[in-house]
């Protein structure tokens, strides 16, 4: 069977296979295994958060022709995950073809400027781990060239992470459609604050999960394009009712889930403002009547 198939009607076979079936196909024999690395194109990876083999990982990854999208994760328990910036530098060398990165880096950021290697990249999801305390490295890196992200997601992120300066600097606010905060309470200094706002220009889709120290500014700042806006836990009485009132998004989507004070006042304004809205979905309100 094995010198039967060639590669070609093989790598086809193996698109086909649930991916539980992987481990069993690698054991077949050494073709099949570097077919089916050849053939994947999305991997996901636990690793330990002590450093894995770098140079191990990098060799692994280089067999990987046709990979476009790689999630890293933990595959620790423990509350504190720490992947140095060595890993994204071993991703970027044996992978630079990647559309799509999940990855979890530990402060400080000193590593990012290695995701402009990624000429492809559209989709990232970076979660932010390790000690909380301020950096102060928001202007250590020269804007070289454009990251074209269509979809970014950041999680973790404190009110010191300057560093993220870098990304809003070189995140090209004419492709990004999709922006994503989790758990976050900045989105770094000051200096950099023009460029995220102006980043969100042409965002078309926007979550805010677990913001609460930054929602009310960002829903302020948001762009005629907006089209759907997802909060869970956060914002206040007041700013969510000067955003209704005075906002340039025409929502065609409105989660809320857990906003603080949302009254009936609210969905009078919503109701007013926004016309075409589709989709009103509300969790948690306790405020609101069935008036």
């Amino acid at each position: 069977m094995d010198t039967i198939l060639c590669d070609e009607l093989l790598q086809e076979i193996f698109h086909h296979l649930p991916p539980p079936s992987s481990s069993s196909v690698s054991l077949v024999s050494k073709r099949w295994r570097h077919l089916l690395r050849s053939s994947l194109s999305s991997l996901s990876l636990r690793l330990s958060p002590n450093h894995p083999s770098l140079p191990s990982l990098s060799s692994f990854l280089s067999h990987h022709t046709s990979l476009s999208s790689l999630s890293v994760s933990s595959s620790s328990s423990a509350g504190t995950t720490v992947f140095s910036g060595d890993l994204l530098r071993s991703i970027s060398a044996a992978c630079p073809q990647l559309s799509s990165l999940s990855i979890i880096l530990s402060r400080p950021l000193l590593s990012l400027q290695l995701l402009t290697s990624f000429t492809n990249l559209n989709t990232l999801t970076l979660t932010l781990a390790g000690n909380a305390s301020p950096d102060s490295v928001s202007d250590q890196f020269t804007v070289s060239s454009s990251l074209r992200l269509q979809s970014l997601r950041l999680s973790g992120i404190c009110a010191g992470d300057y560093s993220l300066n870098w990304l809003w600097k070189n995140c090209d606010c004419k492709t990004l459609t999709k922006l994503v905060l989790e758990n976050c309470e900045g989105v770094g200094d000051n200096s950099s604050f023009a460029c995220f706002v102006k980043g969100l220009e042409n965002v078309r889709e926007v979550e805010l999960r677990t913001c609460r120290s930054i929602v009310s500014l960002i829903l302020l700042n948001l762009g005629e394009n907006c089209k759907s806006l997802l909060v869970y836990d956060g914002g206040n009485k007041e700013s969510l009712l000067r955003f209704v009132r005075e906002t340039t998004s025409d929502l065609r989507r409105l989660d809320l889930r857990l906003p603080l004070d949302l009254d009936d006042t609210h969905l009078f304004e919503i109701g007013v403002k926004f016309s075409r809205l589709r989709v009103l979905r509300l969790q948690s309100c306790s405020l609101v009547t069935g008036n």
